[in-house]
């Protein structure tokens, strides 16, 4: 069997977790498979590619850059043709992929982010805050219209809903997105299959040079649907009541019309890129990490501290729910409410939580193994 692996439309993005799984995957994949089989590997052919990928590729195939989408998807179709089987370990969104009956298409679903975040209403209510510059303000208008007319939704569900029905296996990476993918697009649950992410496990902080304590922490401070806006607001509140309250770090650019909204800013520290060794200190050293998220389809980070025994206070969201039961929970739209639940983050028992790291973990592990049967059977 010729299967080709597919790369590039996440290697430009080496630090996001989509990445990691791509990456770790294809190591576990190569490392893990018998001689009948002949793995490609797809990548673009001007942005580098990790030693450690390289050194397992057997075989490599091109593609250009992604700024010319519509050549970027054909020259994908063009290559996956010459295979027996695809595999995208990332979910499509940007083009509905048609591999022929000859070569079977597969790929993972992590969450229907996408398609949530296309709608009009609450869940993007606090986008406009998180736009600097003129064009940032232009993209913003135009996924206003595209959102408000509905078209944006459409062509999401669309694209969702054809690569779905193309793909012959799909991989969910929890039980709470193949309910989704099963209740949203009507598609057979035979065709879908879950394993979960796999996790990172790095612990060395040798090249750290940070020294905060006593803090609550908040990651991708950057992205809008993570939500941090209304968790600061909640400590802003505890902030007017008890100045002393402990300070809080964000990771990630914290856009300055969110900055300027709080009044205690003083009580923020703002960093913006962090190394992975930095934000492994940061996870292990914080009072618990806050994590006001929309919507999520696995919750990385929630792991990412749990590791360390730190507390998690956590949207209300049914696959972290799932996947991590003893974190403290509130609503994401009520800032009231995060702010009495970061108030009793002491109440959250760390040896429970803990155990559902190990849990997680234990899934995680053994699933690498049949993830890869599944992707060459």
């Amino acid at each position: 069997m010729k299967i080709l692996y597919d790369l590039s439309y996440v290697q430009e993005d080496i630090y996001s977790s989509v990445y990691y799984h791509a990456k770790s995957t294809f190591e576990y994949l190569m490392n893990n498979i018998d001689d009948s089989i002949e793995v490609a590997l797809l990548v673009l052919r001007n942005v580098k590619v990790e030693d450690s990928i390289l050194k397992l590729a057997k075989k490599i195939e091109y593609v250009d850059s992604r700024v010319d989408t519509k050549k970027y998807f054909k020259e994908v179709e063009e290559v996956g043709l010459k295979y027996d089987r695809v595999y995208f370990p990332y979910q499509p969104i940007g083009h509905i992929y048609k591999f022929g009956d000859k070569t079977d298409f597969y790929f993972t679903m992590y969450s229907l982010k996408e398609l949530v975040f296309s709608k009009k209403g609450k869940y993007n209510k606090y986008d406009l805050l998180y736009q600097e510059g003129f064009l940032s303000h232009l993209k913003y208008f135009y996924r206003a219209f595209k959102r408000f007319s509905g078209i944006w939704y459409k062509e999401t569900f669309n694209r969702m809903k054809n690569n779905l029905e193309n793909a012959k296996k799909v991989i969910c990476v929890s039980n709470s997105t193949k309910e989704d993918v099963i209740k949203t697009f009507k598609i057979n649950e035979d065709k879908l299959e879950v394993f979960y992410s796999p996790l990172k496990k790095v612990t060395d902080f040798s090249s750290t040079d940070l020294t905060y304590s006593n803090y609550f922490l908040f990651v991708s401070s950057s992205k809008y649907t993570k939500n941090t806006y209304s968790g600061l607001k909640a400590l802003d509140l505890i902030y007017d009541n008890n100045i002393d309250y402990p300070m809080t770090v964000s990771v990630g650019h914290l856009p300055s019309k969110v900055y300027k909204k709080l009044r205690h800013k003083d009580k923020i520290i703002s960093l913006d890129y962090v190394t992975h060794y930095d934000l492994e200190y940061l996870y292990q050293n914080a009072l618990a990490l806050i994590y006001p998220s929309f919507y999520e389809g696995f919750g990385d980070a929630l792991l990412e501290a749990m590791k360390y025994k730190t507390r998690v206070i956590a949207s209300n969201l049914k696959c972290l729910n799932e996947l991590y039961p003893h974190a403290l929970f509130f609503d994401p739209f009520n800032i009231k409410d995060i702010k009495e639940k970061i108030l009793n983050y002491e109440s959250i028992d760390k040896e429970m939580m803990y155990l559902d790291y190990q849990n997680v973990l234990a899934k995680s592990d053994s699933d690498r193994l049949k993830e890869v049967e599944f992707i060459t059977k």
